[in-house]
């Protein structure tokens, strides 16, 4: 099945958001657990362009593996808070490989707290997650058990 992007939420404020200087995963609803303690860091470059650095521990065969992942995110085009990624992930054998990744924020203060969808596609596979990352990793801040309640409600 498809991955469809979800609307970005009003809230979004590119400047305020690219100045949240580390990030933690403290949740991920579908992904693989080490999408959850990756650390997130991103920097605006004097071009404009946005970077991404997303560090983690890997299990691969019974043995613990640093991976670090380097992401460029260019947002769409009239569609503020979603965006269009491109990864480069350490492949085999030293080499690297490219992963496309939709974006899109769907509630955030721009200050503590991103609850994020991510669309991506490897191989065949496409994955569809919500992934919730905080400067906070100990306590949940409360927008994103807002955020949460709200679409509870909802459904």
């Amino acid at each position: 099945k498809e991955c469809q992007l979800m609307p970005a939420t009003k809230d979004y404020n590119a400047d305020q958001y690219f100045s949240i200087p580390r990030v933690y995963a403290i949740y991920s609803k579908n992904g693989p657990e080490e999408n959850v303690c990756r650390e997130y860091e991103t920097k605006k470059k004097p071009d404009g362009t946005i970077v991404t650095t997303v560090s983690g521990d890997k299990k691969n065969r019974g043995q613990q593996h640093k991976t670090v992942l380097t992401c460029t995110n260019r947002e769409k085009t009239d569609k503020p808070g979603q965006f269009s990624v491109e990864c480069e992930v350490p492949g085999e054998n030293g080499g690297k490989k490219k992963i496309q990744v939709e974006t899109s924020v769907l509630a955030t203060d721009n200050k503590k707290y991103v609850v994020l969808q991510r669309c991506s596609k490897i191989g065949e596979v496409i994955m569809d997650d919500i992934v919730v990352l905080q400067t906070d990793k100990k306590r949940v801040e409360q927008g994103v058990e807002n955020y949460f309640d709200m679409k509870r409600s909802k459904n």
